[in-house]
C-alpha cells in the first residue's frame, strides 16, 4: 500500500504526461480469423428459413418431449400439445422478426390422431 512504509522508500508511480496511455499505438494490424469459424449463430432447430409459402412441417409430441428434458410437463397430453403448439409459434414468430423483419407469417394447428403434435406452415 502506498503510504504505509515511508521509511522504506515507497512512491507513487509517476503520472503519464498529459494525452499519453501506457499501451503504444500500432497501425495496419491484420485482424486473425476468428477461431470459432465461420459460426452465425445458434444451431436451427427447425427449418424456417427453408420454408416457401404453404410449406408445413410436423413436430410429434413424444420427440419434443424427449429433447425438453424439463420437468414440470403436465400429465395430460392435451396440455402437453398446448405448450408444443405455443413454443413453435412463439420459434417462427421470433424467427420471422429477427431475420425477415416481420413479414413472414405462420399459423399452426393440433393433430392428436394418429401421432400426437403439432404442424406449422408458411402462409405469408
Amino acid at each position: 500500500m502506498l503510504g504505509r512504509n515511508k521509511k522504506e522508500g515507497a512512491k507513487a508511480p509517476s503520472p503519464l504526461p498529459v494525452n499519453q496511455t501506457a499501451y503504444k499505438l500500432e497501425k495496419n494490424i491484420e485482424v486473425p480469423d476468428s477461431k470459432r469459424g465461420k459460426s452465425t449463430g445458434r444451431r436451427l432447430i427447425y427449418p424456417f428459413s427453408s420454408m416457401k409459402v404453404e410449406d408445413s412441417f410436423f413436430v410429434d409430441l413424444e420427440t419434443w418431449t424427449k429433447r425438453n428434458t424439463r420437468k414440470h410437463f403436465d400429465k395430460s397430453r392435451a396440455r402437453r400439445v398446448d405448450r408444443l403448439q405455443g413454443t413453435l409459434g412463439s420459434s417462427a414468430r421470433t424467427y420471422s422478426i429477427r431475420n425477415k423483419q416481420g413479414k413472414w407469417k405462420f399459423t399452426t394447428r393440433q393433430q392428436l390422431k394418429p401421432v400426437a403434435g403439432v404442424r406449422i406452415w408458411r402462409i405469408e
